[in-house]
């Protein structure tokens, strides 16, 4: 099967069929704020860029929160073994609030608001750690794409530094995920995820090049996780897990403060044909899904 043809597939199920569509067309319409030139961003020529968007301080009192989380006995530990433990938690606390603002900061929002031509909203928040590992058992460290609507975003915040531990996220441009794709990688079942991608890069004849994912704490990570091949990358150092929050963005008709209070169950209800008037509807409270060990 070509890529387009895949690619059609995905489109027909995520945008059609569940309504993606249509709903973003409604968040277009609904959008009334004046779009400005979004200025130079690797976003726009490769699907992804580096954004440094929390300072030192910031990402002490995250990680503060983090620990705190850790240590209640709500988390219910995993395995300590499991290489990527996670934990469900409801939060609609100011720290979370507070971490959003900044993540979605004028430039962010320039190149979120020039790629959904609407506002956008937080559809769900993961936190994680993830400890050092030889075997990469976590299909998240396996080459692959996201699955989803045309208007979907990705945000990856790092709390922990790569320049020593080597952690981070790897990503291939658009170009080279199309080229890949062509050559019969593009969105493999989980357990036919690659780590090597060698003969496919022969196949176009292309050199394997990824994106330097040696990241510093406080920056993030903006791509288009439908449109570019990436993967987790671990952690060498045994004394430093990898720390991130994955943040996944959906269209919104208004904006994304307003749609916290909100939450984006009404996305999901507008999806299944149950639409509730975001602007004047029920309130529904903020709810993050944070994922911690």
């Amino acid at each position: 099967m070509s890529a387009s043809e895949i690619m059609r597939q995905v489109s027909e199920h995520y945008d059609l069929r569940t309504g993606c569509r249509q709903y973003h067309l409604e968040c277009q319409q609904a959008f009334t704020r004046y779009l400005t030139m979004p200025g130079y961003s690797s976003f726009y020529n490769n699907g992804f860029d580096r954004l440094q968007v929390l300072d030192a301080a910031h990402v002490e009192r995250v990680m503060r929160q983090l620990q705190r989380l850790q240590n209640d006995d709500r988390s219910a530990w995993l395995d300590p073994h499991v290489e990527t433990v996670r934990f469900d938690y409801r939060n609609d606390a100011d720290w979370i609030r507070e971490m959003y603002g900044a993540v979605l900061n004028v430039e962010m929002d320039r190149i979120l608001v020039n790629f959904f031509q609407s506002e956008y909203m937080v559809h769900s928040l993961c936190f994680h750690r993830t400890f050092p590992t030889q075997v990469e058992d976590d299909v998240s460290y396996r080459w692959h794409r996201d699955a989803g609507p045309t208007g979907h975003i990705k945000i990856i915040i790092y709390f922990t530094g790569g320049e020593i531990s080597g952690a981070g996220t790897e990503a291939l441009d658009v170009n080279v995920t199309y080229e890949l794709a062509e050559q019969g990688y593009s969105f493999p079942p989980l357990n036919e995820r690659r780590s090597d991608l060698g003969v496919y890069f022969d196949r176009a004849n292309i050199v394997y090049k990824p994106y330097d994912h040696c990241t510093q704490a406080g920056e993030a990570l903006v791509f288009r996780p439908r449109d570019v091949l990436h993967r987790g990358v671990f952690s060498r150092d045994p004394q430093s897990p990898r720390y991130v929050a994955t943040m996944l963005l959906l269209p919104s008709p208004v904006h994304w403060t307003q749609a916290h209070e909100l939450w984006p169950l009404y996305a999901q209800q507008r999806f299944a044909g149950k639409s509730i008037d975001m602007q004047h509807g029920p309130v529904l409270k903020g709810q993050a899904k944070v994922m911690v060990p």
